[in-house]
């Protein structure tokens, strides 16, 4: 299993999804500031205590019941390279600024010593808390990999953590399925507002997306598993670009687009839409979030919850290439 310091490391210690494990808290006003200890350093600084080969302490602590396997957490998180006492520090990511959201992420289990996963697993909503992994234990993890020139021997990796929510999975799921039915709601007025704005009259899938045919094209209906190559410019309802691979103004303009249909490898909204055409063909393909970009939106250029629309031709069409005989 991938650890949370792995995973951090890999992304340039950024926000990403970190395994955990978790212990229990008795949810009583006596619960205030102490936790639970397995085990300690010979020499812990002042203010920390010591778990799993992790120091921590905590910031605010309230009661609570904690995350166990399975759970869904919700929390923002700050990561600084430098030494304990606060000095010189170096902050490297931080969740709100770089991702404009909280965390979100599932708890899973693990035990793997030097898994920062254990101090999460001490939290319950609510709580606030700061977790340190020595560098010297990061750089031997990383197995002579190289490292970013921040994190120096003798030094901390710090992460400070708001736990702003724990649910466990049913809630969780529950609550992404009822936030998910509303947002197909909002997106399809949205729709239909645009369209009867724009007196356009498309054609609704059983999937939710609209779609407009401008251009019939030749020949039968593209399939799953041909090779469909396009031109096409991807924009919002308000009409600014996103994307396009014939608009100047994006990098790779007159670039072929090409794709496999019906494999998944664009997202679902454009990968059902283009096989609503043929050869030769053009259409408009009114795309719902959710079978979009959905609450995670597309990096820095696609808001989450986005509707999207696509602009697109199909210049050529191939089957797929017959298996070589021994292959």
């Amino acid at each position: 299993m991938i650890t949370i310091n792995r995973l951090l490391l890999a992304a340039a210690l950024g926000m990403v999804t970190l395994p955990v494990w978790a212990q229990k808290k008795t949810a009583t006003a006596a619960h205030t500031a102490k936790k639970p200890v397995p085990t300690k350093l010979a020499i812990t600084p002042a203010g920390y205590k010591f778990v799993n080969g992790v120091l921590y302490k905590f910031i605010v602590d309230v009661p609570g019941t904690n995350a166990k396997p399975g759970d869904m957490l919700e929390m923002n998180m700050i990561v600084k390279a430098g030494k304990l006492n606060g000095s010189k520090d170096t902050t490297i990511a931080n969740s709100l600024k770089d991702m404009g959201k909280p965390i979100q992420m599932p708890f899973p289990e693990s035990r793997e010593r030097g898994d920062m996963s254990a101090v999460l697993g001490l939290m319950s909503a609510g709580d606030s808390a700061v977790m340190a992994l020595s560098v010297d234990t990061v750089m031997a993890m990383m197995k002579g990999q190289p490292v970013p020139p921040y994190l120096k021997r003798g030094e901390y990796i710090m992460y400070t953590i708001k736990m702003l929510s724990v649910k466990d999975a049913a809630t969780a799921e529950q609550e992404k399925k009822d936030k998910a039915a509303q947002q197909v709601k909002i997106d399809d007025q949205l729709m239909r507002d645009y369209f009867a704005k724009n007196n356009l009259k498309p054609v609704k899938t059983s999937s939710g997306m609209y779609y407009l045919v401008t251009k019939e094209g030749t020949g039968a209906g593209i399939k799953k598993g041909q090779s469909v190559s396009m031109n096409y410019t991807g924009t919002f309802l308000d009409g600014k670009a996103f994307d396009s691979n014939i608009d100047t103004a994006f990098h790779h303009a007159g670039q072929a687009f090409t794709v496999t249909a019906g494999t998944g490898a664009v997202i679902p909204g454009f990968d059902e839409g283009m096989q609503l055409l043929k050869k030769g063909g053009k259409g408009k393909f009114y795309i719902p979030s959710g079978l979009a970009y959905g609450e995670q939106g597309g990096g820095q250029v696609i808001p989450p919850n986005s509707v999207i629309v696509f602009d697109v031709e199909v210049t050529d069409v191939q089957d797929a290439e017959a298996p070589t005989e021994g292959k």
